[in-house]
Formats: C-alpha cells, structure tokens, sequence
C-alpha cells in the first residue's frame, strides 16, 4: 500500500511539475536529455487511483470513475464491477508492472482539444498467477461531456499478448483457468 501511495505521489508531482494540463497538444516533453511520456504519466495516475480502489474492494468508487455513457449501455454495471473485484479475491498482489500502457487518442478542433482518451495497459502479478489489465479513460470530451470517466476494463490471465478484440461499455473478467496450459 505503502509503495503504491509513493508511486501515486511521485507521478502527481512529475505531472504538475511538468504542467501536463489537457490543453497540450504534443505528447512527449524534452526534459534536459529525458523525454517523458505523458500519456503513460496520465495513465500510471488513473491507475493508482483504481488500484487503491481494488485493495479496499471498493465498488462504489470505481462506479464512480465510470462514464455515464458506460454506465448507461452496460448490462449489470454493477455485478461487472463486483465481479472484476471478486478476480483478486484470495490472492495477493506480489507486483504491477506498466506493460507497454500509456497510449492515446485525440482529436482537435481549432488547435484546442476537444477529446483525449489515455489507454493504460499493466502486468498484475498474484499469488494466482499473472494478469493482463488493459483499460481506457476519456479524459476530456467537449461535445458529449457523460463520456468522460472509465470507458472499457478487461482483465485476463497474462495470455502473451494472443487476445484481439473488445467493445466500449464493457468491463469483462476472464477465468484465470481459462488461458492456463
């Protein structure tokens, strides 16, 4: 908890430090020899933020880092949610890892955002085994502002990178047993 609260703390600086706010339009700063992904930064916070949630089991508050949009179009938003969290049950958290998350999608109009959506890809090693967690936010929206929140979650046994596809609106868990082998 300790290591994830410092990681949480170390990400807000380097963000506010580096004024990173939605109205930037390049994706990488040049700090001295660095370049800093910003967009990884964003999506290391996002998920920081769930990953505290996931500890305490807290359904409620992720239901509230979900859009309204997802929360709307989803079937059993709630069950979905309960069921993600029901995942880590009877296992512990021996490590995350970022793997490869950080990407995004923007669209601009008149030189000003006006939609940024970050995707954030992670490795969660358990006492199970190890998981993929893929997730997107939609950070900014001007034209249709209830979908700004959580858009889409899918967590899976680490399947080597073999799984293609996936909708918005969904928030899908699958069996640990079932990519084993």
């Amino acid at each position: 908890m300790n290591k994830i609260i410092r990681i949480t703390l170390i990400f807000g600086m380097l963000a506010c430090c580096l004024g990173c706010g939605e109205n930037r339009e390049e994706e990488y700063r040049k700090v001295g020899e660095l370049t800093l992904d910003i967009n990884r930064i964003k999506a290391n916070i996002i998920m920081s933020e769930l990953w505290e949630y996931i500890e305490k089991r807290d359904a409620a508050s992720i239901m509230g880092m979900l859009s309204e949009n997802a929360k709307k179009e989803m079937e059993d938003c709630e069950g979905k949610v309960i069921e993600f969290l029901d995942a880590f049950e009877d296992s512990e958290i021996v490590e995350i890892d970022n793997g490869g998350g950080g990407g995004s999608k923007r669209s601009s109009e008149y030189g000003k955002t006006s939609r940024y959506q970050v995707y954030g890809s992670y490795l969660i090693k358990t006492t199970k085994g190890t998981f993929k967690f893929d997730f997107s936010y939609v950070i900014v929206n001007k034209t249709e502002p209830e979908e700004i929140g959580l858009d889409w979650m899918f967590l899976r046994p680490n399947d080597g990178g073999k799984y293609r596809g996936g909708s918005t609106y969904n928030i899908r868990v699958y069996p640990f047993e079932e990519s084993e082998g």
